[in-house]
């Protein structure tokens, strides 16, 4: 059976809200291990907003491990492009 984890973060900097992890870095490196070791094939990473530079640690991490990966990135609702 294919296993996907709906949401799950990955950050580099901040302060995690308190049911999170209590740490300032949680890397894709990280998170592949802790899946494999849980039986998890692939997950959905939803960018936290406590690191502003989390959404393109994300997209990073979908275009390195394309087969655990895909992000439910944020984009500014003020940009045309």
């Amino acid at each position: 059976m294919l296993i996907i984890d709906a949401q799950v973060h990955i950050w580099g900097s901040g302060q995690p809200s308190g049911h999170h992890r209590q740490t300032s870095l949680f890397t894709a490196e990280e998170l592949v291990q802790e899946m494999d070791q849980a039986g998890v094939n692939g997950a959905v990473l939803h960018p936290p907003s406590w690191d502003p530079n989390s959404n393109e640690m994300a997209i990073q991490a979908a275009v390195k491990y394309p087969d655990k990966f895909c992000s439910l990135g944020w984009f500014a609702l003020d940009d045309p492009n």
